[in-house]
């Protein structure tokens, strides 16, 4: 994991069915024309995220 994450600007991009790697890692303040945003759900995504590996 990235010690940047700590402090709140990075975060993984999670893909179904493949771990996170150093190149799934996107700045959440930089544009990403495949990044979503998301609602309360975050946490049924990544549940289901996980589920899939």
């Amino acid at each position: 994991m990235q010690l940047s994450i700590g402090n709140g600007r990075l975060a993984y991009k999670l893909i179904f069915r493949k771990s996170a790697l150093v190149e799934d890692i996107a700045d959440i303040f930089e544009f990403d024309e495949y990044l979503k945003f998301v609602e309360i759900k975050q946490f049924g995504h990544y549940t289901n995220w996980f589920k899939s590996l």
